[in-house]
């Protein structure tokens, strides 16, 4: 029996091999090896993409692009997420530049803020996947460095719905586009769901603790303003360490919302700074002046001061808020965090917009692993409040267990009363 087994891997490998052969030549070489140009000998690809052409010559295609936001002094550097949006305009002319020679192409590996552009060559694989026909494609991610990842996908009747991946990723060094990084390996995961996201991952160890190892690409596009209205509103908050969009509240009822998390997450568009109140291994108390807490907080929300000192542990007699941060034990931010994303939107009568926002979880391969109504109330001076949100019931939904309830009573009783001294004073 275990010999059958053996041959019948065996049989996959050789298969596979032969099958990645035809599509993409020497796909095992190392970054310091002149790679191979991919193969297409599906009949339903433009003409364009049959052409033969290497990943070097690939980012020669939009040299002009690269070398003109390389000598804009004003280009933003890499490394915030604010500087991946504001870099979003020159990933989009490369993503479209691609496109037009007739490759798939979307931006960032697991970023997904552009609609991939000739998304009928990755659809029209993943047909072959579950038809377990032979065929092959290529995608492209554009990073924010303006190089690229560049994905090679190969399956056949074979390797009976599997597939191999060849992952390689290319690098402007000195002026010049060079393959830094390349391997293959077999997808321990190959799903397109009916969200129409795509999730694919290798296999990792167990107790493995670095990179995540999964991709999950957006096939079917977004309305634009339904993307803009996320990066807006809903991107800032997220589902990392805050329950904003995972439980039911209202201005008229707050229910269990958390308005420490927020306080911590919503500083930095108030103040334009880092939040001063730093978290530490066990959690740290401060004293947060009332005016400082109630500026961040009724920034964004119209509630008023009763409630607020209601739901909060505010000392009346010294005029402040007892504020203790959440420990890095129950942090609640991971790599392996859903991130939201708008599907729809609606204009409502009293002004306020009414936004359907799902959770895309890659670590389940889920495109919604949940999903909300969040109410937004655009204000006269460009500024908003959150109004409400209610969770769509769904016997799809699952339990956010990526959340981390903070443990703030039980520290508390171990910290007793004593107060760490109050944050700097506000410039």
């Amino acid at each position: 029996m275990k010999e059958k087994g053996f041959a019948s891997i065996l049989f996959i490998m050789i298969t596979a091999a032969l099958a990645i052969t035809g599509c993409v030549k020497n796909a095992g070489v190392t970054p310091s090896d002149k790679e191979e140009p991919v193969r297409i000998e599906n009949s339903g690809i433009p003409a364009a993409i049959k052409e033969e052409r290497t990943s070097e010559e690939t980012a020669e295609l939009y040299r002009d692009i690269y070398e003109n936001d390389a000598s804009n002094p004003s280009a933003t550097s890499a490394g915030s997420a604010a500087s991946y949006y504001d870099r979003l305009p020159v990933i989009r002319q490369i993503v479209e530049r691609l496109g037009s020679y007739g490759y798939a192409a979307i931006d960032s590996e697991n970023k997904n803020q552009l609609n991939m552009v000739n998304p009928g060559l990755i659809e029209d694989f993943c047909r072959k996947v579950e038809e377990q026909k032979e065929a092959c494609a290529t995608l492209f991610s554009v990073m924010e460095n303006l190089g690229f990842i560049r994905f090679d996908f190969v399956t056949s009747e074979e390797m009976e719905g599997k597939v191999h991946v060849t992952r390689s990723v290319l690098c402007w060094i000195g002026g010049m586009p060079r393959v830094t990084d390349k391997y293959s390996y077999n997808a321990a995961v190959w799903e397109y769901t009916k969200e129409g996201y795509l999730f694919f991952e290798e296999n990792t160890p167990v107790a493995y603790d670095g990179p995540p190892g999964y991709t999950a690409v957006r096939v079917k596009p977004l309305e634009e303003e339904c993307r803009e209205l996320n990066r807006r509103y809903i991107l800032p908050i997220g589902y990392g360490a805050n329950n904003m969009f995972l439980t039911d509240w209202k201005e008229e009822n707050f229910g269990e919302l958390d308005f420490y998390d927020l306080f911590q997450l919503l500083y930095p568009f108030v103040y334009y700074r880092d939040s001063p109140y730093g978290l530490t291994v066990d959690g740290a108390k401060y004293r947060v002046p009332e005016e400082e807490f109630n500026r961040v907080i009724m920034t964004y929300f119209n509630i008023d001061e009763e409630t607020l000192h209601s739901s909060t542990k505010y000392l009346a007699e010294g005029k402040y808020y007892e504020y203790l941060t959440r420990s890095f034990l129950d942090y609640g931010n991971s790599p392996n965090t859903p991130w939201p994303e708008v599907t729809s939107r609606k204009e409502n009568a009293d002004g306020t917009i009414t936004l359907t926002v799902s959770a895309v979880w890659p670590q389940r391969h889920l495109g919604r692993a949940m999903s909300s109504e969040v109410v937004i109330r655009p204000l006269e001076d460009g500024g908003f409040q959150y109004v409400s949100n209610r969770i769509i019931d769904s016997p799809e939904n699952v339990e956010p267990d990526w959340y981390e309830i903070p443990n703030r009573k039980k520290m508390s009783s171990v910290i007793s009363a004593a107060l760490l001294p109050a944050a700097p004073s506000l410039p």
